[in-house]
C-alpha cells in the first residue's frame, strides 16, 4: 500500500502529504493486524477440527477447560483497534480506504454506512 502510494506522489496524481503519510502507515499496521488475526482464527479453526475428528476435547469450549494448564489453552488474542478518519471534502479519505481496501489481502465485502443503516432499519 505504501508503494503504491508512494507511486500516486511521484507520478504527481497526489501531493505530498504529511497527514496521508501517517494515515498510510496507520493502516499498513491495521492490515498487518488483520491478517495475522484472520490467520490465527484458520489455525485455530483447523485445530478444533483436527481435534472433532480424533474425537479429542477441544480446550476452547471445554467444561473443564480452566483445569488445564495455561500452556495448553489456545492465546487469546487482544482486540484490534479500528480507524476514524475526518477532514474537510477532497482531504483523500475515500481515496485512502479504497487503497487500504485494494491491498489488505482478507476477506472483506464493501458496505457503504448508509447501506449498513438502512439494512439495520428495514431489517433487511
Amino acid at each position: 500500500m505504501r508503494k503504491h502510494y508512494q507511486q500516486l506522489i511521484e507520478q504527481e496524481v497526489l501531493c505530498e502529504d504529511k497527514a496521508q503519510s501517517n494515515a498510510v502507515d496507520e493502516l499498513e499496521k491495521l492490515s498487518k493486524q488483520l491478517l495475522s488475526k484472520q490467520l490465527l482464527s484458520k489455525q485455530l479453526l483447523s485445530k478444533q477440527l483436527i481435534a472433532t475428528k480424533k474425537n479429542e476435547p477441544i480446550i476452547s469450549g471445554n467444561l473443564f477447560s480452566h483445569y488445564i494448564s495455561k500452556k495448553t489453552k489456545p492465546k487469546a488474542t487482544s482486540p484490534i483497534k479500528s480507524l476514524y478518519f475526518y477532514g474537510r471534502v477532497g482531504r483523500g479519505k475515500t481515496m485512502l480506504m479504497d487503497l487500504f481496501y485494494q491491498y489488505t489481502p482478507i476477506k472483506k465485502r464493501n458496505v457503504y454506512i448508509f447501506t449498513v443503516l438502512w439494512r439495520m432499519f428495514t431489517g433487511t
